[in-house]
């Protein structure tokens, strides 16, 4: 079985507590770095085996120099012995299996140790990423099991169970609502929001993140803290986008990578994911869109930031995001290409039925700017024809 979710999703405490409660003889393996050197992996199981079954004599072999030729059969040959050491019935686990690298030894020792695995045992392998392309023919058998992010996700029910459970106090429907609105099921998003409430009851309708925030903390040591300046760069300047197309952000990146970076969050489940059955785009999770926009607010410079967000509403608008560039527009304030972009569109809205959208927007414009453009005021009169005519007039 492999269990693919990011960071504070719940996998070890899944993984965990369903054995236990199964009674099963759980062998926890962490894998880190060093496993990247696969002469280190088989040395350190070699121990942690050793170390969980005590009564069984011998070590397994450590694969020193004169087995480098022959991995495949090393592999084969130490499994089998490993499994002979471990008690029908045992669970072994290895634990943050990415973090022994994109490109190790690794991947090619578990294709040649899922035939030797017998029945009365079970691999469990947790990691943030989906199990690499060299595992294919693995994930094919009949006998692997994959949960992803999605399986372990609350649905609406189980989180607001989980809030009513951890919040000290009463949340209304409308909290919980938003709760996992926001949220969408995470379950360290939701845990971590809970814990804010509780000193700071108003969290849900500002949202501020600071220092002082346990969701603050945990984005920057969990996540940030693996990414490069030049990742980072392209977080703050697509944090405007609720649908990140590539055109899109390479347009306002301006960095030759952003494929790689957008691809490689998403594969890392770096609170990203890529729509890849619809149009390929990407997507930043709710609570962590909200902590880059906050984030890139702070670090940039008043005209850079103004910049970005006018070029990103631009953008939005030339490939046809009417919506999501007229509410950006109005969050930044930015009346004239509001302006514009209603008398461009009002027509085709209204035709659509769209005219309390339409309305909506037109509100929001200052009282001036509304009686410095008749045209402005001709199409909020429309809006108003549609449902109250006389007052139209």
């Amino acid at each position: 079985m492999w269990i693919s979710a990011p960071a504070g999703s719940g996998k070890t405490s899944l993984i965990a507590s369903y054995l236990g409660e199964k009674n099963k003889n759980i062998i926890w393996y962490q894998v880190d770095a060093g496993d990247g050197d696969i002469a280190s992996f088989f040395h350190h199981m070699a121990l942690c085996i050793k170390n969980s079954s005590p009564k069984k004599r011998g070590m397994l072999p450590d694969f020193t120099s004169e087995y480098v030729a022959g991995l495949p059969a090393f592999s084969v040959n130490y499994f089998r012995e490993l499994f002979k050491k471990i008690e029908p019935g045992s669970v072994l686990v290895l634990d943050n299996y990415q973090d022994a690298g994109k490109n190790t030894s690794l991947h090619e020792v578990m294709q040649y140790t899922a035939n030797e695995i017998p029945n009365n045992i079970q691999l469990v392998i947790l990691s943030r990423t989906e199990p690499p392309g060299t595992l294919a023919s693995l994930q094919a058998s009949i006998h692997f099991a994959l949960l992803s992010i999605q399986d372990m996700h609350f649905d609406r029910e189980e989180s607001d169970e989980v809030a009513i459970l951890r919040s000290e106090v009463k949340l209304s429907e409308t909290q919980c609502t938003l709760l996992y609105k926001l949220t969408r099921g995470w379950a360290a998003g939701l845990v971590l929001t809970l814990e804010q409430l509780k000193v700071d009851p108003d969290f849900l309708s500002h949202r501020t993140f600071d220092d002082r925030t346990a969701l603050f903390n945990y984005v920057v040591n969990e996540i940030l803290v693996e990414l490069d300046e030049v990742t980072r760069q392209v977080l703050l300047k697509t944090a405007f986008l609720k649908r990140i197309s590539l055109s899109v952000a390479k347009k306002l990146t301006e960095e030759p990578r952003t494929r790689q970076i957008l691809q490689h969050l998403a594969t890392h489940q770096l609170l990203t994911i890529q729509h890849t059955r619809i149009d390929g785009s990407f997507e930043y999770h709710p609570l962590f869109r909200e902590f880059l926009i906050q984030q890139t607010k702070r670090k940039f410079a008043n005209n850079a930031l103004v910049s970005l967000q006018n070029k990103t509403g631009e953008l939005l608008l030339n490939q046809g995001d009417i919506q999501e560039a007229a509410q950006l527009f109005i969050d930044i304030e930015n009346w004239t290409s509001l302006a514009a972009l209603i008398k461009k569109h009002a027509n085709d809205l209204i035709q659509k039925g769209f005219f309390l959208t339409l309305e909506k927007w037109l509100k929001t414009c200052p009282e001036k700017f509304l009686l410095a453009d008749a045209w402005l005021y001709y199409w909020q009169a429309s809006c108003l024809a549609q449902y109250k005519p006389i007052m139209a007039r």
